[in-house]
């Protein structure tokens, strides 16, 4: 299989590419060399800015095109008149945040709109309108031969987000932390390697329904995720300290708290195949123990306690 993927160098594009190497595909990446450039060095690299040029795309020709890094209408749109007569099929990263309503996440339903259909920034508030757009886009360029994924929340190994390496870090390292304002909140975590080889196994079956793509196997909420990392780590016991009101990573509203009870089955259904939390949690920990930067995006209360 020759395969192209848009991006490859990052988390999820990053595990297709390990997932597709293992398989001995014929590996192909278009990034911009600003992450982790040095990657996958004994496969074909195409630099480029998909939102300026492609050029370096034309001439070429591919059995499959993973596209991991689209996130307005504009570049999605570009791709299609690159690649489009270039591959046979193309697999689309779109997102769960992509329905108007939390409560109706299946993918027949209401999709977000945009008040400005023009706009190209991308907040929490255009996010899912603009992936409405962007898979509109893909339809248009390649109708059928498009699959179309909706991820829900995505954890693993490579994760810049740090939202569930977080929680990693918290249950591993401090001895007191702030709680979810939620313990029963519901909570999904999708294994990024799981996501990468249900993409790989898709365009080998030539799937081209949309899907929602969500984890681990079986429900669980906060209370149940801290107590499994725990377990899976081996950490001494923690002191949970009252919420502060200010949302941690993974919380969401009351409201909006079915965007965690979304049905895994039609996934397992075309082949996705899910492995227990623990792999998750241990992966995530073993791969966060190498790191050497903090937390991105959250910062330690000041009442957390780290372990002496």
């Amino acid at each position: 299989m020759r395969l192209l993927i848009l991006g490859g160098t990052s988390f999820v594009g990053r595990h297709l590419a390990e997932a597709a190497i293992d398989r001995e595909w014929n590996l192909s990446l278009f990034h911009r060399g600003k992450t982790n450039p040095d990657l996958f060095p004994t496969h074909e690299h195409f630099l480029g800015d998909r939102l300026d040029d492609l050029s370096s795309l034309q001439g070429k020709r591919w059995d499959a095109v993973v596209d991991t890094s689209a996130y307005i209408p504009r570049a999605v749109r570009l791709a299609g008149e690159a690649l489009s007569s270039c591959a046979e099929r193309l697999a689309f990263i779109s997102t769960i945040s992509v329905y108007a309503d939390p409560d109706n996440s299946s993918v027949d339903s209401a999709l977000a709109r945009l008040g400005d259909r023009n706009t190209e920034e991308v907040s929490s508030e255009t996010y899912g309108g603009l992936k409405v757009l962007c898979e509109q886009e893909v339809r248009k360029h390649w109708g059928e031969r498009a699959w179309i994924l909706r991820p829900g929340i995505i954890a693993g190994p490579y994760d810049p987000t740090d939202r569930f390496t977080y929680w990693i870090d918290r249950v591993a390292n401090y001895e007191a932390f702030t709680k979810p304002a939620r313990l029963n909140q519901p909570v999904q975590c999708l294994d990024a390697r799981a996501l990468a080889e249900f993409v790989l196994d898709g365009l080998v079956a030539g799937h081209s329904q949309t899907v929602n793509v969500v984890g681990p196997q079986a429900p669980m909420d906060f209370d149940h995720l801290l107590k499994r990392i725990r377990r899976e780590l081996r950490a001494p016991n923690f002191e949970l300290l009252e919420s502060l009101g200010t949302p941690l990573p993974l919380e969401v509203p009351r409201e909006n708290e079915n965007l965690f009870r979304v049905d895994a089955q039609p996934a397992m259904d075309l082949g996705l195949k899910l492995p227990s939390i623990r792999e998750t949690i241990r992966s995530t920990y073993e791969w966060w123990q190498e790191q050497t930067r903090e937390l991105k995006a959250f910062k330690p209360n000041l009442a957390d306690r780290q372990r002496p």
